[in-house]
């Protein structure tokens, strides 16, 4: 007879919610650097001439955004994760307690995907 596999739904869930707090702190950090581009281009002036400020600011910044949308998709799908394993297993019988919904992190979605839109 061959072993089960399974997952402890409880610490499944928990690790969604601690990659949900990581991407609520990097959220935001793709603005703010481009704040401190302009920042940099303003105090450097027009002399000596100092060009590129705007491509490095475009290039970096999206890869940025890139990582923080990374961020928001690890947290919803390790949460997404633990609900179904959750759910597969009430549904089967077996004694998990329901993880808690993920509503903060497709807010959060919601969120980065209005900022795209602007």
């Amino acid at each position: 007879m061959g072993q089960g596999t399974g997952a402890n739904t409880e610490e499944a869930y928990s690790g969604g919610r601690q990659a949900e707090l990581a991407a609520q702190r990097i959220l935001g950090t793709s603005v703010d650097f481009e704040d401190a581009i302009a920042a940099a281009k303003k105090a450097a002036g027009k002399i000596p001439g100092v060009t590129g400020w705007n491509g490095y600011s475009e290039q970096h910044a999206d890869s940025i955004r890139d990582v923080e949308d990374q961020c928001i998709t690890i947290a919803g799908n390790t949460q997404s994760g633990a609900e179904e394993i959750s759910l597969t297993d009430r549904e089967s019988g077996g004694s998990s307690p329901p993880a808690t919904s993920n509503s903060l992190v497709r807010s959060m979605s919601s969120s980065t995907d209005s900022q795209d839109q602007e």
